[in-house]
């Protein structure tokens, strides 16, 4: 797997948009899911594929706050997410 975007630990965003990450060669067996500091249960992001990329969209969470992805119940990624 190749995290494609975003590479940096920060996510500017608007809060009219969500948030868009993209991983390349992501197995389609790996179970995904998120949830942002605080929340007490995870939840699944929306994913497609294009050709070997997977494409992870996720709810905006409307206020700065922290967003933790897991891949088969294990921390992958972490980011800080800064509403613009």
């Amino acid at each position: 797997m190749e995290l494609i975007s975003s590479k940096k630990g920060v996510i500017a965003i608007n809060r009219s948009k969500k948030i868009v990450l993209k991983i390349k060669n992501l197995p389609q067996s790996v179970q995904l899911y998120y949830t942002f500091k605080g929340q007490r249960y995870s939840k699944e992001p929306v994913i497609t594929f294009e050709e070997n990329t997977a494409v992870i969209t996720i709810e905006n969470p409307r206020k700065n706050t922290e967003l933790y992805l897991f891949f088969n119940r294990d921390l992958a990624l972490e980011y800080k997410i800064i509403m613009q």
